[in-house]
């Protein structure tokens, strides 16, 4: 959060390009947390974690390669479901992002991933740092939604945990 609140001063500081950076690695890295964070809790219930557990899990974060399957995987660990049909079934998670911004991209997962990480690699591996303001604007509203979906997969996963102990 404290990154995405960063981005979020980086944008008020009119920081065009570094807004879009922070608002790519605050999601990055909550998915990343989540992913390590449910596998402890569910080994944790049947044994206490290692440090080559640990290291098995970031071990198998770094070999998925593509955001678009991280996201997945985050996705289908806490939900059991595909990102975009959990946002299907949830849809007030991206009404206000869908009213203010056209999706031409052919699901919300392909539209976050072209607004926010295709900017961020433009700048971090082309080096293109002429980023404007209203690119910086989309990046830091669909980074926000992105992190509301996913505390509200983390909420699912959470419940479905809690009521499987009633």
């Amino acid at each position: 959060m404290a990154i995405l609140g960063r981005a979020s001063s980086e944008f008020s500081g009119e920081d065009w390009t570094l807004t879009i950076v922070l608002s790519a690695m605050a999601i990055e890295c909550q998915l990343a947390w989540l992913f390590t964070k449910w596998n402890r809790i569910m080994l944790g219930l049947q044994r206490t974690p290692t440090d080559a557990d640990e290291q098995a899990w970031e071990n198998e974060w770094r070999d998925i390669r593509s955001i678009a399957k991280r996201v997945e995987k985050v996705s289908n660990l806490l939900t059991q479901r595909s990102f975009d049909d959990f946002i299907a079934q949830n849809n007030s998670l991206v009404k206000s992002l869908d009213a203010k911004y056209t999706n031409p991209a052919s699901s919300h997962k392909e539209f976050f991933i072209q607004e926010l990480f295709h900017r961020r690699n433009r700048i971090v591996h082309a080096g293109n740092i002429g980023s404007q303001k209203c690119e910086a604007a989309i990046a830091l509203a669909v980074a926000t939604t992105v992190w509301q979906i996913l505390d509200a997969m983390d909420k699912t996963r959470a419940k479905a945990l809690e009521a499987s102990f009633q």
